[in-house]
Formats: C-alpha cells, sequence, structure tokens
C-alpha cells in the first residue's frame, strides 16, 4: 500500500467504525458527561446563542440553569450544528469524530517535520492515532476533549517551523481554544519550547523575540479570563455541575484512595 492510500485508507476505516454509533444517545461509562455535554449545546439554541451564559437542563440551589463550565466552544458549534440541521446525537458525534481526524492528520505532519527523511512516518502516525483505543473510543463521544487534544497538536503543528505572522496567529488561537477547554492541554508548551529552542540555536535567543512572548500571553489570557468567568458563574449562582478545579491539598488526597489507581490504571 502506497502512503497516499495509507493516508486515505485510515479515515475512511476510522468514520467506518464510527457510523453505527453516530446517531445514539448518551450511553454507557460517560452517559451523565455526554448528557450533560449535549444539555449545554441545547440550551444554547433555546436561549438565544449566548456564548458566556451556559446553562443545563437542571435547576441550581441559586434557582437557575446557568453554570460554570470549560470554554463550551464544542457545545457552542454543536449548538449551531442543531440550529441548522435539527436536533440529533450525530452531530456531536460527528464533531469528535472529526476531531481525531484533525488530531491524526496534525500528529502526521508534525512527525513528517520531526523528521523529513522517513516517508512512511506520516502515514504511521496517522494510522496509530486513529486507532489508539483512546482515540478510537472518544472519537465517538459527545465530549470535548479530542477536539481539544486536536487543537492542541495543531497549534504545536503550525508554530514548529515557518514562523509567518498568519500561523502564529492560528496556532495561538487553537491553543487559546485548547486551553480553554481543558487547561492541562498547556502542558504542550514545554515540548514546543525545547524544539523551539533547537530550532533557534539556544532557548535564551528564542526567548529574545518579543513575538514568542506575545504568543504565549495571547494563548493564556483567553483560557485564564474564561475560568475566571467560568467560577464566578459558579460562586454567584451556587451550582458547581461541572468540575472547574480544585485547590492541591483538596486534590491530592486521591492518591490515598484505589479508585484513582484503578481508573488510571484500567479505565483510562
Amino acid at each position: 500500500m502506497t502512503n497516499r492510500l495509507a493516508v486515505l485508507a485510515a479515515p475512511l476505516l476510522f468514520l467506518l467504525l464510527q457510523l453505527p454509533h453516530l446517531a445514539a444517545p448518551p450511553g454507557g461509562f460517560h452517559e451523565w458527561r455526554e448528557s450533560d455535554t449535549a444539555t449545554v449545546a441545547l440550551s444554547f439554541v433555546q436561549n438565544g446563542f449566548d456564548f458566556f451564559a451556559p446553562r443545563v437542563n437542571l435547576l441550581g440551589p441559586g434557582e437557575t440553569t446557568l453554570v460554570g463550565t470549560e470554554l463550551p466552544i464544542y457545545n457552542y458549534l454543536v449548538a449551531l450544528a442543531y440550529g441548522v440541521f435539527g436536533y440529533s446525537h450525530v452531530w456531536p458525534r460527528l464533531l469528535s469524530a472529526l476531531s481525531a481526524l484533525l488530531l491524526a492528520f496534525s500528529s502526521g505532519t508534525l512527525a513528517r517535520r520531526l523528521d523529513p527523511n522517513k516517508s512512511a512516518l506520516r502515514p504511521l502516525v496517522i494510522w496509530l492515532t486513529l486507532f489508539n483505543p483512546l482515540i478510537l473510543f472518544y472519537g465517538g463521544r459527545i465530549q470535548p476533549d479530542v477536539m481539544g487534544l486536536a487543537l492542541t497538536t495543531t497549534a504545536a503543528t503550525l508554530f514548529l517551523g515557518r514562523q509567518s505572522l498568519f500561523r502564529l496567529s492560528t496556532a495561538c488561537l487553537c491553543l487559546a481554544m485548547a486551553g480553554g477547554i481543558k487547561p492541562t492541554f498547556f502542558f504542550v508548551g514545554l515540548p514546543m519550547t525545547v524544539m523551539l529552542a533547537q530550532e533557534q540555536s539556544g532557548l535564551s535567543k528564542a526567548m529574545q523575540r518579543p513575538i514568542l512572548w506575545l504568543f504565549a500571553a495571547a494563548s493564556l489570557l483567553p483560557a485564564m479570563l474564561w475560568l475566571a468567568h467560568a467560577r464566578q458563574l459558579t460562586e454567584r449562582y451556587g451550582s458547581p455541575y461541572f468540575y472547574l478545579g480544585q485547590g492541591w491539598t483538596a486534590a491530592l488526597q486521591h492518591l490515598r484512595h484505589g479508585t484513582f489507581y484503578k481508573h488510571v490504571l484500567l479505565i483510562w
């Protein structure tokens, strides 16, 4: 099989495997998480597409359905699909599947950039990404995780190599959205920094470029502002329906319980 055929065959097979489940309602291990995500999307349709006022179909302690959530890019895109094509679980699941494809192709492009001499590396990485069990599973879930991962990888791919204003701006936008979905996606900054130092003959030389400081600030600021807004919604209306982080002391308590290791080693 040639490299081109391998690249074409991977997404086709991936989508064929997702096809039987595209219209399925929330169910299985992540039933509640899927329901929450779909509910926020539907609330945008029902309440005027106010991006800064996500809601769930549940009255909170403050007698409101407003909630603080992760940056609702995924939910909002699903809402737009609901508004144009009608309500169906196909749209959020298809968005997750398309995000998985973006992740795979961004990963393949990044791999080729790391070693341009190995032509078979790109199709291999695309296959390994799409048929990684986690991506194969979450690529069909009504959850924003794969979209966030795809945006993160796309940001890294655009950032490395020729740094035109357009590429840097697009990378910044992708990373800002990914960080708003899950702040942990900012950890991609570490390998990006290492690779940038290699390209610029040292980190100190790279740090002398003001545009890179601007890139970092413009990537971090939107996520920080959104998280502050989401926490404010939670504090104002008393509905901690979505997980928005907690103190290190409380988080570390999970290490004392076997359930944490069961999740890490068996489920995740």
